[in-house]
């Protein structure tokens, strides 16, 4: 199978030495990948036959939702160059499943209601200065019955952009408020993930020696990728009502 975010060696910029590199080892941000153990996980037990990744980025998980052909995916992203980066990266690959929208969270509310049963936002809903508008979005826009899944930091102070420190008390409110489920909250990237996460970030201006380093990192990380209650992010599970 093909590791998790081999598709972005697609991405115009490469070297074909990088290219390759990330053709065999998947994208190379040791972040993402253990944030992504985390949300393919969850993945794996729902319904992911129509996808809103909001908040797209990299594109990484909606180009790997499309490789099933029969899971239909909108990617949104705020960034142009982002967007077109992952609709070149779709047409290479011929994914026809795969729709990329540029638009802000205004665009949200021009969604058809019910049309998606599974919204995933991962490490977006910082940035959202109105985030119960935002949710309220996002509820009507699933089927009912349909599934958001999140990523979310616990932070101490604002990053630049963002508008929002989020708790789990913080979090089951807002949802709730929104209409939605009381969400199931665990907490991700523990003390050891912390801990490798600080080594690629200091082997990051290395390249050399981050590529030869970078697969074990994998592997420890695999084995450290468990909830803890002392974790400084969450992944957030909640449903639309049925009613």
């Amino acid at each position: 199978m093909k590791a998790f975010g081999s598709e972005y060696a697609l991405r115009p910029g490469w070297t074909r030495l990088q290219s390759l590199y990330i053709r065999i080892f998947g994208i190379v941000d040791l972040p993402t990948r253990i944030r992504a153990r985390y949300v393919l996980r969850a993945l794996k037990t729902l319904t992911c036959d129509t996808v809103l990744d909001l908040g797209a980025g990299t594109g990484v998980y909606s180009l790997f939702l499309t490789r099933n052909p029969r899971c239909k995916v909108l990617a949104i992203d705020i960034d142009s160059g982002r967007a077109e980066s992952i609709r070149h990266q779709a047409r290479c690959l011929r994914r026809s499943n795969l729709e990329v929208l540029c638009s802000s969270e205004d665009g949200l509310e021009t969604l058809p209601s019910g049309s998606f049963s599974l919204v995933l936002t991962v490490e977006v809903l910082p940035y959202f200065a109105d985030l119960n508008r935002v949710l309220l979005n996002l509820k009507n826009c699933l089927l009912p019955g349909g599934t958001l899944v999140a990523h979310i930091p616990f932070r101490d102070r604002l990053w630049p952009y963002e508008h929002n420190l989020f708790d789990e008390q913080f979090l089951r409110t807002e949802f709730m408020k929104a209409g939605f489920e009381s969400p199931d909250i665990r907490r991700t990237f523990g003390a050891g993930s912390q801990l490798i996460c600080n080594i690629f970030s200091g082997l990051v201006e290395r390249p050399l020696l981050l590529a030869l380093v970078y697969p074990a990192l994998l592997c420890i990380a695999n084995l450290l990728s468990g909830f803890s209650t002392q974790g400084t992010c969450c992944l957030l599970i909640t449903r639309r009502p049925l009613g």
